[in-house]
């Protein structure tokens, strides 16, 4: 997995710049803990990476600490919340359930992807007309923070005044704007992306690119994704019986 004393410092990092634009970093409840038994029951992984149930100790769940709006996501309560936008991962290089939904904004999600072959990287996923972008974001969960730091040292950050986060200067051409300031734009959460540049990314990070628009294996991992998530809750409300 990823460097854990580096993710410290890159979340460290983060955490200056938006508190110096006048968000608020609440600090997690105790209670915030790794449900390690439930969790095995969704993923295919040997444990839950250090990087995540550390997050998890510095970031409050829920809250919109992370740019443009993406926010931390609770540990899942049930199989349904715990495959969140991995329907969409029908051409990665790795099982569906190798992977845990980690942000999210609604618009795309980022996973941390537990099989061996690519341990550690971070993958994005955008949500509606845009799902044919899955691809390698960043190479582990610190490279992902260092990248909005590099945003945010390049002034290119702030404070959207209605909804409290932070956000890009630039409301338009966020993809160029990112690139100008010398920083990958697939780590950081805008969405859609340049679809010439997505494909040779897809193709860089292993994509099976003869499926990456391929509707209906899109539709067969959706119905997967939805009995998979049925049959282990459905497991579990009868265990508690």
């Amino acid at each position: 997995m990823g460097d854990l004393q580096a993710l410290q410092g890159a979340a460290d990092g983060w955490r200056r710049i938006v508190e110096a634009l006048g968000v608020d970093w609440p600090v997690p409840g105790s209670d915030d803990v790794v449900p390690a038994e439930r969790l095995a029951r969704y993923y295919d992984g040997p444990s839950v990476p250090a990087e995540v149930a550390w997050l998890h100790s510095y970031v409050r769940s829920g809250q919109l600490v992370l740019p443009e709006g993406t926010y931390l996501m609770d540990w899942p309560s049930t199989a349904k919340e715990a495959f969140f936008g991995l329907e969409l991962a029908w051409p990665a290089p790795f099982p569906w359930r190798a992977q845990i939904p980690v942000i999210t904004n609604n618009v795309l999600v980022f996973t941390v992807v537990l099989a061996e072959s690519h341990a550690g990287e971070v993958w994005r996923y955008e949500i509606g007309e845009e799902a044919f972008a899955a691809v390698r974001a960043a190479t582990d969960l610190a490279t992902l923070f260092e990248t909005w730091v590099q945003v945010g040292r390049a002034d290119g950050l702030m404070l959207n005044e209605v909804n409290r986060f932070v956000q890009l200067k630039a409301d338009r051409f966020q993809e160029q704007y990112v690139r100008g300031l010398g920083v990958d734009p697939f780590a950081y959460p805008t969405a859609p992306l340049d679809e010439e540049a997505t494909r040779r990314r897809q193709r860089e990070c292993g994509v099976d690119m003869d499926l990456v628009e391929d509707v209906d294996a899109w539709v067969d991992l959706f119905d997967e994704v939805d009995a998979t998530a049925e049959r282990l809750d459905a497991q579990h409300r009868r265990a508690r019986r």
